[in-house]
């Protein structure tokens, strides 16, 4: 499994109220515009690799407010006018101990570096006017090497109200 052995840190971003582990190896970004609290991108695994795994935390500020089921039926339908053509099905989840829907798909080629298939999960949760997202994205062949980082990861997730 890929860099479970590699020693957790804390994220934190105290205006957002988001905690969440990630491995030290792996680089933090993040983009305010699009509303990414942060974007935890994989080192290169060797000199082959082309593909650098991220998981990604997102808070949407929403106009009013939505329940779960509502919020989970207009993501995807957009994610699937946008970034895939294959059927989405959500299922139950958690995420920061709140009831949740998780999504798995295949983006476009258009949405991923040439000659790469990649596979592209999303973990999501509503609360008041906020939708706290996480999406993961490996490249599809890799992703059972990937699966136990990103849960841990995704299961060390904290919402803190503010």
């Amino acid at each position: 499994m890929m860099h479970l052995a590699s020693p957790f840190t804390k994220f934190v971003d105290e205006q957002k109220g988001i905690r969440i582990a990630y491995p030290k190896s792996w680089e933090v970004k993040g983009d305010p515009v699009t509303g990414e609290v942060a974007r935890f991108v994989s080192p290169l695994e060797d000199g082959g690799d082309e593909f650098q795994e991220s998981l990604i935390v997102t808070v949407e500020f929403l106009e009013s407010r939505f329940s779960l089921q509502d919020y989970t039926d207009k993501a995807v339908d957009r994610i699937s006018q946008i970034f895939t053509k294959e059927p989405i099905i959500p299922t139950d989840a958690s995420l920061a101990g709140r009831e949740a829907k998780r999504i798995v798909y295949k983006p476009k080629p258009e949405y991923g570096p040439e000659g790469l298939i990649l596979q592209r999960t999303q973990v999501w949760t509503v609360e008041g006017n906020k939708a706290y997202i996480v999406t993961y994205t490996v490249e599809q062949d890799k992703s059972a090497n990937f699966e136990e980082v990103m849960q841990r990861m995704i299961d060390s997730l904290r919402i803190e109200k503010k």
